[in-house]
């Protein structure tokens, strides 16, 4: 009889655990993390864009660089960023978001632009602070949209500490060069 009453406790404690983790879970989104959707009118279609905020990330290396954190492990991290266009969803690479920490999710906007549109995003605290923009340019209906450029640039030195990145897809394969 011990034995059942212990299963029983067990079973029930178990229970209580699952069910407390579920109920930190909010639209699926778990405790730890913050989603944030956006939505804009680019031109006769919608942008849309969810970005997930990470709270608390694993940290391996504290001297690794992150916009918005020096020297330690940041606070929280864009863990993914999801972005469609006319209902096609756009390929975002990694690095154009994964070393963005300190992300103030609720400064997510969209701004249409000639051929495409931007989204950007801040981040960080005062030394610390950052702004990024992600450019998104192609014909939407003629070909699948993509990212063409990323600029971060520090909050407060705007016009000497930045970072920009240019992106070429190929809808090819290009030829490596062989090995003699």
């Amino acid at each position: 009889m011990w034995l059942s009453k212990m299963v029983a406790r067990r079973f029930l404690t178990m229970s209580l655990a699952l069910l407390s983790n579920c109920a930190e879970t909010v639209a699926g989104t778990q405790k730890g993390m913050y989603h944030h959707h956006v939505e804009e009118r680019v031109g006769d279609h919608i942008v849309t864009v969810d970005a997930l905020v990470l709270a608390r990330p694993a940290c391996h290396n504290p001297d690794s660089w992150h916009w918005g954190s020096d020297e330690e492990c940041p606070t929280n991290i864009l863990g993914s960023l999801s972005v469609t266009w006319a209902g096609k969803k756009l390929f975002v690479p990694i690095s154009a978001f994964g070393d963005l920490a300190l992300v103030r999710a609720e400064t997510i906007a969209i701004e249409p632009q000639s051929g495409g549109f931007t989204l950007s995003i801040r981040g960080g605290d005062a030394a610390l602070s950052w702004f990024a923009v992600l450019e998104f340019g192609g014909e939407v209906e003629r070909e699948q949209p993509y990212i063409v450029r990323r600029i971060v640039r520090h909050g407060a030195f705007s016009d000497e500490v930045w970072e920009e990145t240019r992106y070429k897809f190929h809808s090819s394969p290009v030829p490596v060069p062989r090995m003699q």
